[in-house]
């Protein structure tokens, strides 16, 4: 993982979806618009997705553990 390159595609999510906000600001609220912005909303996810699949591939796998052991429901 390139902490610097992570760093980069978060900052250009961050902005891509700023820029959607006022792109979209205005439009009809109408199928066509609706679905554009789902399709930019979606890809925001999948690129965070990719991201955190990252982190968590770096993370020794015992502090993987510790996290999903933590997140158990007790009995």
């Amino acid at each position: 993982m390139n902490k610097e390159k992570t760093i980069g595609v978060l900052k250009m999510i961050a902005a891509d979806m700023e820029n959607d906000a006022k792109e979209f600001d205005g439009k009809p609220f109408d199928g066509k618009t609706v679905a554009a912005y789902f399709g930019n909303q979606g890809a925001a996810i999948a690129s965070l997705a990719e991201i955190v699949e990252e982190l968590l591939e770096a993370l020794p796998t015992t502090e993987v553990s510790k996290g999903v052991e933590a997140n158990q429901p007790k009995p």
